[in-house]
């Protein structure tokens, strides 16, 4: 059966290539394209890539059906299924409707992508390099690299889109341009990271026949469709749940709470429009004229924004659609919009309230949301590792080994001064604390050393000193250990490749 659909599908593309033949200006093309740039094949070593984009801007790109316009059930349900089947458009327009329309979900995200897209890249060597002095230059290339590139922090708030939609894409334009070689002895060629604009969701979707996620670099020609590039497209797959990328979007089960949250709001705004106003009728005698009835209605459109006149003796019953004071609509409201914030970041201060008291309510937030967070920078900066750094090592080095990797740290609630004051008073102690732990530890760019060097206990203190902590006092001894065991963890070895520095923007002659 599935040969006989491919034979019958070939036959119909090539029929349609003969008679919709491609032309620059037509609106809609069969087989081919005029915006598509076909990529060169990569075989076994890594080829110079061509300068430029191969996905062009396009008007396209803002076409957009409002698929949440009269939504059912039934819609929800055959949006979700299509996608499974390959063809993601409807849900990921869904998705973006959704963030449109559904504030709190919307400032939900925003929160997920920007506590996770606001911290600074750290490229580092391995740990364990086999050549320190390689491992170092390589990580000093591609922090100049990343520091050069243009809208970097745009480019990571983009990717991870993927928190919501499952995949979220970006294109790198490959660059030849010269830069400082090794020692600052002089200029080398080089291949750089000039951008990665981000591609548009509507360019990303699986084909019926092709277990691979395939790229639509024509929106015009939906039937025209290509294997993703090597070395060319970073794709940041945000996993949620294991299985397929297609199901593991996050707004995917937050999708029947909008449903809901469409359905209250229409029915909260219907009945404020209803009862939310000021009503004023009036009883007339049957024999009233018409112009006496118009000019009664008049005179009671000036004091109420809404009017009757009943002949007299007519009964006019209004029965309220609930009572007392809170409305069905509003808890209904409130409950999808926690469902969403608990999904995105994680237990709330409303939705877990009465059970804790404020300060551990707080606490309990905090370290949930970072936890999540924590889980989406990992997984950002290992697709990062992964691709465009491991790719632009393939360009420039000849060596495949001793890579360096992205981290991307994240602030924590440590008390430093306290932490600051644990480890001197372990230093003065006699333990040996190698000076990369300590300058990863507090995030403190180093000098760009290559021998490792230890802390060294200060002049003025020692263990038998009146301002120690530990003077005299075994017990405190055990708990400052013990807390510096629980916040950091034993420390690493030394490390003989020096950790460089955050990514720092570049000044504007190195732009």
């Amino acid at each position: 059966m599935a040969n006989r659909l491919r034979k019958t599908w070939q036959t119909l593309k090539g029929f349609g290539t003969e008679i919709f033949r491609a032309d620059s200006a037509g609106l809609f093309q069969f087989g081919e394209s005029n915006l598509v740039d076909t990529p060169r094949k990569t075989g076994g070593t890594p080829v110079l890539p061509q300068p430029g984009t191969i996905v062009k801007a396009q008007v396209a790109e803002r076409w957009m059906n409002q698929v949440t316009r009269g939504l059912t059930p039934e819609a929800v349900d055959d949006y979700l299924t299509t996608a499974i089947s390959g063809d993601t458009l409807n849900q990921f327009a869904l998705f973006e409707e959704m963030e449109e329309k559904w504030p709190e979900l919307r400032l939900a995200l925003y929160k997920h992508k920007l506590k996770a897209g606001r911290r600074n890249p750290r490229i580092v060597p391995p740990d364990h390099p086999q050549n320190p002095a390689l491992a170092k230059e390589k990580a000093d290339f591609a922090n100049y690299v990343f520091a050069a590139m243009r809208n970097w922090h745009r480019t990571a708030f983009n990717l991870l889109d993927a928190v919501g939609k499952g995949i979220s894409g970006a294109e790198i334009d490959w660059q030849p341009r010269e830069v400082v070689g090794p020692g600052r002895s002089g200029h080398r060629a080089a291949v750089v990271i000039a951008e990665m604009p981000w591609v548009n969701y509507r360019h990303w979707s699986w084909w019926w026949d092709k277990p691979e996620l395939q790229l639509f670099p024509d929106l015009r020609n939906r039937g025209l469709h290509i294997d993703v590039p090597d070395r060319k497209f970073v794709i940041f797959h945000h996993l949620s749940k294991s299985g397929h990328p297609a199901r593991a979007a996050m707004l995917r089960p937050l999708a029947w709470y909008f449903l809901i949250y469409l359905y209250t709001m229409k029915d909260w705004s219907t009945l404020a429009e209803t009862f939310g106003v000021d009503i004023a009728h009036a009883f007339c005698n049957k024999d009233a004229t018409q112009e006496q009835r118009n000019a009664i209605l008049l005179h009671l459109s000036r004091l109420a924004a809404r009017a009757g006149v009943f002949d007299e003796g007519t009964v006019v019953n209004l029965q309220r659609a609930a009572s007392g004071s809170s409305f069905p609509q509003e808890a209904l409201v409130k409950y999808c919009s926690e469902k969403a914030l608990e999904c995105l970041l994680g237990a709330t201060l409303g939705t877990q309230a009465g059970i804790r008291g404020a300060r551990s309510l707080g606490l309990v937030q905090q370290d949930e949301t970072e936890e999540l967070v924590d889980w989406t920078a990992l997984l950002f900066a290992g697709t990062m590792t992964a691709t465009a750094l491991r790719w632009l090592m393939d360009f420039n080095f000849a060596d495949p080994t001793d890579n360096p990797v992205m981290e991307l740290p994240g602030a924590s609630r440590r008390d430093i001064a306290a932490l600051a004051n644990v480890v001197n008073t372990l230093v003065n102690l006699g333990l040996r604390v190698p000076e990369s732990w300590a300058h990863a530890q507090f995030d403190i760019p180093q000098s760009g050393e290559t021998t490792e060097r230890l802390l060294t206990p200060s002049q003025n203190s020692s263990p038998d000193a009146p301002g120690n902590p530990l003077n005299g006092s075994a017990h405190r001894e055990e708990l400052i250990l013990a807390d510096l065991v629980t916040r950091l963890g034993p420390p690493k070895e030394a490390n003989p490749a020096a950790r460089v520095g955050t990514i720092h923007e570049p000044s504007e002659a190195a732009k």
